[in-house]
């Protein structure tokens, strides 16, 4: 087995009822090959999505962990990932639109630094390392993109994309999908 069909093999076992388009598997293997980067990190995303990862921290019963956090006190999200929650793509004039994205995390300055700031307008006295906790504990972390559509409850997953700050960034996306 090649490389590439191992990964391919790791995510059809990574799906319930959802598949992929050639765009996401390439992008996994392209993000292994030359980032170094674990297809572990998507797959772990994907299973959540699909419903097929436990929660990262399983706990007995019902009852919610309260965390002190600096001069705050929080509860762990019980979810098999720390990433803020899939959402759909809703700016009327984004190409986007309708379809959903799911963080990704790679731990690289790159990724740390917009979860810091974003903490830091909320909480500007907690350190950083305080502020990547505090997001990791309340499952806020964000990060890249899985970008996939929904239809009839059935994910099909497209590709992996950056973070996305103008609609021409958006553009190249959809023309990557088929959509522009």
């Amino acid at each position: 087995m090649t490389d590439r069909e191992v990964i391919e093999a790791h995510l059809k076992l990574s799906l319930s009822n959802g598949g992929y388009a050639r765009p996401f598997l390439d992008d996994i293997f392209k993000l292994w090959q030359e980032e170094e980067i674990s297809p572990e990190v998507i797959l772990r995303e994907v299973r959540g999505l699909e419903g097929l990862d436990k929660p990262l921290m399983e706990i007995e019963g019902d009852e919610p962990v309260p965390v002190w956090i600096g001069d705050r006190e929080t509860e762990y999200k019980r979810a098999p990932s720390a990433m803020k929650e899939a959402s759909q793509f809703v700016k009327d004039n984004s190409p986007l639109r309708g379809l959903w994205h799911k963080h990704y995390f790679i731990n690289r300055e790159d990724f740390l630094a917009p979860n810091v700031k974003n903490h830091a307008a909320k909480y500007p006295q907690q350190s950083p390392i305080m502020a990547m906790m505090s997001r990791l504990i309340e499952g806020k972390i964000t990060g890249e993109w899985i970008i996939f559509k929904m239809e009839n409850g059935i994910r099909t997953y497209l590709c992996l994309a950056k973070h996305a700050a103008s609609i021409e960034e958006d553009l190249a996306i959809a023309r990557r999908i088929g959509l522009g």
